[in-house]
């Protein structure tokens, strides 16, 4: 969003010296500032809907938990920064197709919040996040089984 803004001051400014040429110039190039704005709306859009958290309904104990979160660690190579009974924190490392996942994991009562979300400002295209949410759910399924039995 920064390039539309100078542009759009640029536009002002030889607006305001009455600089003709140079107006038009940039009047005329205002269709790939468009197409900038609508990209980043875009983006924008795809990057807000993967704040939510997934909602899985199971009820495990917190040794149960635990034993999800490492064997889904080590599946995935991730790197746990925070670990507490009710809560997770980690993010994978860097790969050649990503700068690496945020993985947040919530226990609840009743059921897990998880989210996992890029680490910086791009946009993972190769499913990551997916994958880190399908396998731990994957996981908590495997975990969910053996409780019964």
């Amino acid at each position: 969003m920064i390039l539309p803004a100078l542009y759009f001051y640029w536009v002002l400014e030889s607006l305001l010296n009455k600089n003709q040429i140079v107006f038009e110039r940039m009047i005329n190039g205002i269709g790939l500032i468009i197409i900038f704005i609508i990209v980043s709306i875009i983006i924008f859009i795809y990057k807000y809907q993967n704040l939510k958290f997934k909602t899985l309904e199971f009820r495990i104990s917190v040794k149960q938990f635990h034993e999800v979160v490492e064997l889904t660690k080590s599946e995935l190579k991730w790197t746990i920064l925070t670990k507490k009974d009710n809560y997770i924190f980690a993010y994978s490392k860097k790969s050649m197709f990503s700068w690496g996942e945020q993985i947040t994991i919530i226990r609840e009562k009743n059921h897990i919040l998880i989210n996992s979300i890029c680490k910086t400002h791009n946009t993972s295209l190769f499913g990551n996040n997916q994958r880190n949410i399908e396998s731990f759910e994957r996981n908590l399924k495997k975990a969910n089984a053996q409780q019964r039995v």
